[in-house]
């Protein structure tokens, strides 16, 4: 219960600091180019400089075969959410089943989870995490893109394997397995910038549903229902799934709470690029956001009482 607790309290601070953001907009502080230019420092900066800020830590066989186990983690919480998608969300005239299957498969692992995660567990639980975010990239673009847009891209596997997240994960891992170590100011200069991480993505967040008509993500009931098959239904398989395994909590409990996040900020991005329902898409991403002070909370209390 206890855990629970922090991990609500943690998404209130979360919550406020979108409501900064939203702010920001409403009061024309940040306009959208300044959103975007935001957005870039937080995917091709800030994001990379927390995994490997995770990654300078002392080289322990433990932490490398944690580390594995997270991956595979990360890989069956994926094919367990492209499971139920598929059985789930039947194919429809309008075309928005591809959109709704990508929210139920790709979570905000990397805008929510991560500081989410930095909060609770430190820079073990990023460390953890970031085999988790690796994942995501890979899968995100390349089965998720052909989701979206229904034809294969052959360059989409070369965009997913030099995504700065993936990159940042095997340069980091190679300084981990290496025991190579920042030396003192360059150490703490990433340590600033991944400190930025929490505040900039949750700003950026507040912004993106400053510019939603939020009532109208609210009275839509298939909104309703992909909300609560990618926010609850997924990790609740996936906390089936892992109550069963001989893996030490910590780690199977930075994998569902990165589960368990909010729909990925790529599914309006990939909409809007292949010029699919990027209004449908904002609404899940706009009540899916909204109702992750509960939803995220009660897996880990769930995962509490099993």
């Amino acid at each position: 219960m206890e855990l629970a607790f922090t991990v609500f309290r943690q998404v209130c601070i979360m919550f406020l600091l979108m409501a900064a953001g939203y702010l920001c907009q409403k009061t024309r502080l940040v306009s959208s180019e300044g959103k975007q230019q935001m957005t870039n420092i937080l995917l091709y900066l800030v994001n990379p400089m927390v995994v490997l800020h995770a990654f300078q830590m002392d080289f322990d066989p433990a932490l490398a075969r944690n580390l594995g186990y997270a991956f595979l983690l990360g890989i069956a919480s994926h094919l367990i959410a492209i499971v139920l998608s598929y059985l789930l969300i039947r194919d429809r005239p309008d075309g928005r089943a591809p959109i709704e299957r990508f929210s139920m498969i790709y979570s905000n692992c990397g805008f929510m989870a991560l500081p989410l995660i930095q909060a609770l567990f430190g820079s073990e639980g990023v460390f953890y995490a970031s085999a988790y975010l690796a994942v995501f990239n890979i899968l995100s673009w390349t089965h998720g893109y052909i989701l979206i847009s229904g034809k294969r891209d052959k360059s989409a596997l070369k965009k997913a394997f030099l995504s700065p997240v993936v990159l940042a994960v095997a340069a980091g891992g190679a300084l981990f397995f290496f025991r190579i170590r920042f030396p003192g100011i360059l150490g703490e200069s990433v340590g600033y910038l991944a400190s930025l991480n929490t505040p900039l993505a949750m700003l950026i967040t507040g912004i993106s549903l400053a510019e939603t008509r939020i009532r109208e993500a609210f009275t839509s009931p298939r909104v309703w229902m992909v909300m609560l098959f990618s926010c609850l239904l997924v990790p609740a398989a996936a906390l089936a799934v892992y109550t069963f395994l001989p893996l030490p909590q910590e780690l199977i409990l930075v994998n569902l709470v990165s589960t368990a996040c909010p729909p990925a900020v790529t599914t309006l991005l990939f909409a809007q690029k292949l010029e699919k329902d990027s209004i449908h898409a904002l609404r899940i991403l706009t009540l899916s956001n909204v109702c992750c002070v509960v939803t995220i909370p009660a897996i880990v209390f769930a995962f509490q009482l099993l």
